[in-house]
């Protein structure tokens, strides 16, 4: 059985934390300091604003986004064109916000129902048109540039998201680099993880290694899950350090508590291997089964392997049969029919009777 030893790799997503993870307009969080400090009287900050004050201006649009569960599409239109007036006068947070629109508007303008009147109702009030014409992209870089060069950490990272991936600029790594070291040194720890991704990506190439497990422990230790991940996977392999399994298994092991897939099932394969660790079948099972219930078809083989053969759990081939199937069922090409083909070893020790119920389980183990 040649799962209990494999490796999960995870470097950086290209997609991590582009935009603060939320479900609408504004990250919560952004109010720099450079805005009003104290808040002031709503008319107060309303006359400061149409006064030409920019901080009040970006204080103004959040203010029209402070009750997140109750706004309506003037409340969003309010705040996008106090956020360009702000932007307008060089106000950093209000070019990130106004970015930040130009970025989502790429998917809401192909949308329908709520989120697509809601870009009408933006597009009425900054630019009193419809913007299918634009490249949304291409303004989200432009203003997240204005933010960058002030120093702005986010926009920085940003910038260097959209160079990494062509969106709205012509994909430049150098210029990613660039920015993603510019935001690194605010300690932004998304930053630091994407130069460790590609450094990484990199080395596969040239078999230089050392800058990628510089960046990813940069990450790492700012607490960032994906980078944590990979930092183990290079020191369970040596890659660009010096192997050390007792250091793979600490970073898989904080990984995994923030609820890292493939740290989980990483840490499974360190138990089940007992490297780093006292080997532990009953400890590898509860980790494989975490990443497992993620979706990791790997974790889901193994798991079925395991209680197939009664390591760290009570044998029974009807939920070994169960996991199999599951692993099978998020599987395509070469791993699909090997997954198949330990399906029909473990099939062959069953009843048709044990085989039909393990089938009416693997609706259940994959809810």
């Amino acid at each position: 059985m040649s799962d209990e030893s494999r490796l999960l790799q995870v470097t950086p997503d290209s997609s991590l934390s582009l935009l603060k993870a939320r479900s609408g307009l504004i990250a919560r969080g952004l109010r720099d300091a450079t805005v009003l400090a104290q808040a002031e009287p709503l008319s107060e900050t309303r006359r400061l604003a149409e006064q030409g004050d920019a901080d009040a201006q970006c204080q103004l649009a959040w203010e029209y986004c402070g009750d997140f569960d109750h706004l309506n599409h003037e409340d969003y239109a309010s705040a996008a064109r106090w956020f360009r007036r702000a932007g307008d006068h060089g106000h950093a947070a209000a070019q990130f916000e106004l970015a930040t629109l130009y970025y989502e508007a790429a998917s809401w303008e192909s949308s329908t129902g709520w989120s697509r009147d809601l870009w009408k109702a933006i597009a009425a009030a900054l630019w009193a048109s419809d913007l299918a014409a634009l490249d949304n992209h291409a303004e989200a870089a432009r203003w997240f540039r204005k933010a960058a060069e002030q120093g702005h950490a986010k926009a920085q990272f940003n910038l260097g998201y959209l160079y990494q991936t062509g969106l709205g600029l012509r994909q430049d790594y150098a210029q990613a680099v660039r920015w993603y070291r510019r935001a690194a040194k605010h300690g932004h720890s998304a930053a630091n993880a994407n130069l460790g991704g590609i450094y990484y990506q990199h080395a596969q190439r040239f078999g230089v290694y050392p800058g990628a497990a510089r960046w990813f422990r940069k990450a790492a230790e700012l607490g960032h899950a994906s980078a944590q991940s990979a930092l183990g996977y290079i020191y369970y392999l040596g890659q660009g350090i010096e192997q050390d399994y007792a250091e793979a298994v600490k970073w898989y092991r904080k990984a995994a508590e923030q609820g890292i897939a493939a740290a989980q099932h990483n840490l499974g394969v360190a138990y089940y291997n007992g490297n780093g660790v006292t080997q532990d079948y009953a400890v590898a099972v509860r980790w494989y089964r975490k990443a497992a219930e993620q979706g990791v078809a790997a974790s889901r083989s193994v798991l079925s392997y395991m209680y197939g053969s009664g390591q760290g759990v009570q044998q029974g081939y009807v939920i070994a049969h169960m996991w199999i199937d599951l692993a099978i069922s998020v599987s395509t090409g070469d791993d699909q029919k090997r997954y198949s083909a330990q399906r029909d070893v473990v099939a062959a020790k069953m009843t048709p009777q044990q085989i039909t119920e393990a089938q009416r389980y693997a609706p259940q183990g994959e809810s």
